[in-house]
């Protein structure tokens, strides 16, 4: 284990990692490391944001992934429209929502959330993609 990751330095612990994984890419224990350093170093950045900016649309965004992650997609739902009332020009909330509700089968909620995408960001890949399967379900429902 390097030293800086016993000392907490999650960002110097990746760059150790990094460096050992050049000489020694097959290793599983570097590769380990390597992931536990950025989570923990993903961990500490958002401590960081909430201590900062506890109201701040991308804290609310940040619970929001992990609701969903846990597979709580109600509450995950809650905290995207959190985010979106202190940001509302935020990108990807809407897709992440309408991701959700096409999840749960809620498939009018899933588009609307993917044209508000659009709005926001019109180029947008995932809610151009979503849409396209919307309508490759409701014609399969014909």
């Amino acid at each position: 284990m390097p030293q800086v990751q016993r000392a907490g330095d999650w960002a110097g612990a990746v760059e150790e990692y990094r460096a050992l994984l050049q000489m020694d890419p097959a290793n599983p224990e570097y590769r380990y490391g390597l992931g536990t350093s950025y989570l923990r170093l993903s961990e500490q950045s958002l401590r960081e944001l909430r201590e900062v900016a506890p109201q701040s649309a991308r804290v609310h965004q940040a619970e929001a992934h992990g609701l969903r992650v846990q597979g709580r997609g109600d509450r995950a739902l809650a905290a995207f429209a959190r985010a979106l009332e202190a940001d509302p020009s935020l990108a990807e909330i809407h897709l992440a929502m309408a991701q959700i509700h096409l999840e749960q089968g809620r498939t009018a909620d899933a588009r609307r959330e993917a044209e508000r995408e659009l709005e926001v960001v019109p180029e947008s890949a995932g809610a151009r993609a979503l849409l396209a399967r919307l309508a490759q379900l409701e014609a399969g429902r014909r």
